[in-house]
C-alpha cells in the first residue's frame, strides 16, 4: 500500500512539474489570478519566495498551514523582473512578504 501511494505521489510530482502547460498570473488591483482562479488580496495571508536553483513563488491562503502546489509557481520569463512586481504589489496591498523554504502539497 506504501508504494503504492508512493509511486502515486512520484507520478503528480513528475507530470505537475514537467508536462503541465505553462500557466497564466495575472496581477490585479483586487488580487492575482492564476489560471483563471482569483485570489483576492484580502485572502492572502503571505507570498513566500523559495530561491533555490530555480526561485519559487507561494501565494499562502489565510487559514491555511501549507501552500497548495495550484499556487505555487516560476515566471517563464523575466523571472527576477515579474518577482519585483509581486513583490512592490504586496508592499502596496501591505500582504507580507517571506524569502526562504516553504511547505507546498499536491
Amino acid at each position: 500500500m506504501w508504494l503504492v501511494f508512493c509511486s502515486a505521489v512520484f507520478l503528480i510530482s513528475v507530470y505537475r512539474t514537467y508536462l503541465m502547460k505553462p500557466g497564466m498570473l495575472e496581477i490585479t488591483q483586487d488580487g492575482i489570478v492564476i489560471n483563471g482562479t482569483v485570489i483576492n488580496v484580502v485572502a492572502v495571508k503571505c507570498l513566500l519566495i523559495n530561491h533555490d536553483r530555480k526561485p519559487v513563488v507561494g501565494i499562502k491562503l489565510k487559514g491555511r498551514a501549507i501552500v497548495p502546489l495550484k499556487l505555487c509557481f516560476t515566471f517563464a520569463e523575466e523571472q527576477t523582473e515579474g518577482i519585483r512586481q509581486l513583490e512592490f504589489w504586496a508592499r502596496e496591498r501591505q500582504v507580507k512578504v517571506s524569502k526562504g523554504f516553504f511547505m507546498r502539497w499536491l
